[in-house]
């Protein structure tokens, strides 16, 4: 029998949610007109047509790329120009058939991973923009794309649109860690705090975000003296430093409490890229 938290029982974890955001996607795609399929999504450009297909076409090629490397083939690589000309083919499905693949790939590949030993799960071998990524790995980013494209897709249309709490406890130790790269780097200059943030909820607890010389830090622990203190939902945590909080309206609702400086919190909704 497995022991608890192994690595298997892990992407057993990670694979339910994905095919569970995906599944909610493609129903919710589906109830949708051809003007809803091309209404925009939270992702300034792109569609909401466009927003799935990408997730069509990103769910076959990493699913390629991690195959290719745990049988030792090459791995093939797709420069920006051949990715988009892929998630352009895959947009030319009809409807039905592209929500239809959204769950099939997803449901495929985590077949795949649920089959393999702890050893290929957690050996760092499968070459990505972002550095050698165990498959383990491949499928936390998965996650991440699938639940926060789902969000995309909602936020327009619904402003209570939230991560579910229980996969932002998955997506949060991956998330967090990375996160001071997604700062913006205009909006940290001359920015000199560090925040408290409260998390509530799964993977929740303190988190300080230090910003200071241009760069900003994000860590899990809330030991060192902050000059702000923040208390907001794990999930939305993960939303605000992936770009994803109409901040003003967070603080005015009362979802985002704040002992300190309200315009220090609107300094890192703006450092994040929100809204």
């Amino acid at each position: 029998m497995a022991e608890a938290n192994s690595p298997q029982q892990q992407v057993a974890a990670v694979g339910d949610a994905v095919v569970a955001e995906a599944t909610a996607l493609a129903t919710y795609a589906e109830s949708l007109d051809p003007a809803g399929w091309e209404a925009p999504s939270w992702c300034e450009g792109w569609s909401v047509h466009e927003v799935v297909s990408h997730l069509v076409e990103g769910s076959e090629r990493f699913a390629m790329q991690t195959r290719a490397a745990l049988a030792g083939e090459t791995v093939p690589e797709f420069t920006v120009e051949e990715r988009t000309a892929r998630r352009q083919e895959v947009k030319k499905m009809p409807f039905d058939t592209l929500v239809n693949e959204l769950v099939r790939r997803n449901t495929e590949f985590f077949d795949y991973l649920r089959a393999l030993p702890a050893a290929d799960l957690t050996r760092a071998n499968v070459p990505l923009p972002a550095g050698l990524m165990s498959a383990g790995q491949v499928a936390l980013l998965r996650l991440n794309e699938t639940a926060l494209h789902h969000w995309d897709c909602l936020a327009p249309t619904n402003p209570e649109a939230a991560l579910k709490a229980a996969t932002a406890g998955l997506m949060a130790d991956s998330v967090l860690p990375a996160a001071g790269r997604l700062a913006k780097k205009d909006a940290l200059a001359g920015v000199n705090t560090v925040y408290r943030c409260d998390a509530s909820g799964p993977g929740g607890g303190p988190v300080t975000i230090t910003c200071r010389d241009g760069a900003a830090q994000v860590a899990r622990g809330g030991d060192a003296p902050a000059d702000v203190k923040l208390r907001l939902p794990t999930e939305m945590l993960l939303r605000l430093v992936w770009g994803r909080v109409s901040v003003e309206r967070e603080l005015n609702d009362g979802v985002i409490r704040v002992d300190g400086d309200k315009d220090a919190v609107r300094t890192l909704g703006r450092i994040f890229g929100n809204r």
